[in-house]
């Protein structure tokens, strides 16, 4: 049989995704200064460091109860909240500079991420079809790549007005209102009753489990366990990239992330339709080659600096291929009711690696070289090829779910 096109964009779908743009752009625009901030208040630089974890924190216990709550209380509802909450804890986040006050909001500021993050990633999926999740969700994603590439500049444009930390502040603030109201305006296939998740597999009512099974989707698992690898390695790239550039003398660090942006744009437009297509390790085993090779060639990169911007591609690419392609693994299959729970537990590797990956990675940096460092992230990059065989080769799902299930 032939590959079936069935439509893909919609009204919904480009409202789910601005949704998406708006907060990675928010977000980013918050990790862009606020060390900047901290330095000017004359705060110790592990200050900054710590209101980020404290928000990692937060956005990973809601995260483990989130998939649940909104499949319980509704996307659109869910989204409107978080954001706003989001937005406003922003807002307030600007007009103090008291540090107990700065932590707590924070904590606030990130439940409403979480909130509103988790319910997007479970809204396009309602309306993605089926036989394109794959390919829907690189689309999607795109907006988290177009929020690295220019969310930075945005805030760094802000904080260098007049009002420094709050317009940047002001203008998180603007962007969130804007997203609930385009939201509310025109997010309506929940009160419409259009049941867009019904193509997904609703055969019977699916035993949800007990205790913790209750939050965390098993058919999630696979995907998820090869997610926590490279989001983990990534972290040592997203985090201290910059640092290892300053220490070897590299000018415009900055180009790696650039070049890394463009690559990942055209990868996760790729990746879903090969994932979809050809299945998902042909997207995975090779984007986390190219991570391999990209981590390799930052090995030598002190040396010969070209290499630093040619691994920015290789990295870009790597990640983008192999992301939307696990995001896609993990709600295939899944019962609609169970769709929220599933892109939770996919999603929760993140949160937990980049709370461990701030620490593991700092504190190996003060004891080891970068080069042992880069050396590492490719051997966890190797597990993830090698779990990707294991996890998702040619067996029954049940198999590779209770694989899964042993392996946590």
């Amino acid at each position: 049989m032939g590959y079936q096109k069935e439509k893909l964009f919609n009204i919904y779908f480009f409202v789910i995704a601005l949704v998406n743009l708006a907060s990675s752009v928010m977000m980013q625009m918050f990790n862009a200064t606020i060390a900047l901030h901290m330095d000017a208040l004359g705060s110790a630089a592990s200050v900054s460091g710590t209101i980020i974890s404290i928000g990692a924190v937060s956005a990973t216990v809601y995260r483990f109860f989130g998939g649940k709550i909104c499949e319980k209380r509704g996307r659109r509802k869910l989204m409107v909240i978080g954001m706003a909450d989001f937005a406003l804890m922003s807002l307030f986040m600007g007009l103090t500079n008291a540090l107990p006050l700065l932590y707590i909001l924070r904590v606030l500021q990130m439940f409403g991420y979480s909130m509103a993050s988790t319910c997007a990633s479970v809204a396009v999926i309602d309306v993605i079809p089926q036989k394109r999740v794959g390919e829907g969700l690189g689309y999607y994603s795109l907006a988290a790549s177009a929020a690295q590439a220019f969310g930075p500049s945005v805030a760094l444009f802000f904080y260098h007005t007049e009002g420094g930390f709050f317009s940047v502040m002001s203008g998180m603030c603007f962007m969130g209102a804007v997203a609930v109201m385009i939201t509310l305006c025109f997010l309506n296939y929940e009160i419409k009753g259009r049941k867009a998740s019904d193509q997904w597999n609703t055969s019977g009512q699916e035993n949800e489990g007990k205790g913790i099974w209750q939050y965390i989707e098993k058919r999630a698992l696979p995907a998820a366990w090869v997610y926590f690898f490279v989001t983990l390695t990534g972290s040592l790239v997203t985090m201290y990239l910059t640092l290892f550039a300053s220490r070897s003398g590299i000018d415009n660090a900055g180009m790696f992330f650039t070049i890394s942006v463009v690559f990942m744009v055209a990868a996760r437009i790729v990746s879903g339709k090969l994932s979809d297509r050809r299945g998902v390790l042909w997207a995975v085993v090779p984007g986390m080659l190219l991570l391999i090779s990209g981590y390799m060639m930052l090995i030598f990169s002190d040396e010969i600096h070209l290499l630093f911007y040619i691994a920015g591609g290789f990295y870009g690419f790597g990640t983008g291929m192999a992301s939307p392609a696990l995001n896609a693994q993990a709600v295939k299959g899944v019962p609609k009711t169970r769709v929220s729970v599933a892109s939770s537990t996919f999603f929760l590797p993140m949160d937990i690696s980049f709370m461990a990956g701030s620490v593991l990675w700092g504190v190996m940096i003060d004891y080891f070289e970068f080069r042992l460092l880069f050396i590492m992230a490719a051997g966890l990059s190797c597990i993830a090829v090698l779990l990707s065989f294991l996890l998702f080769s040619a067996r029954p799902k049940q198999q590779r779910v209770e694989t899964a299930e042993q392996v946590l």
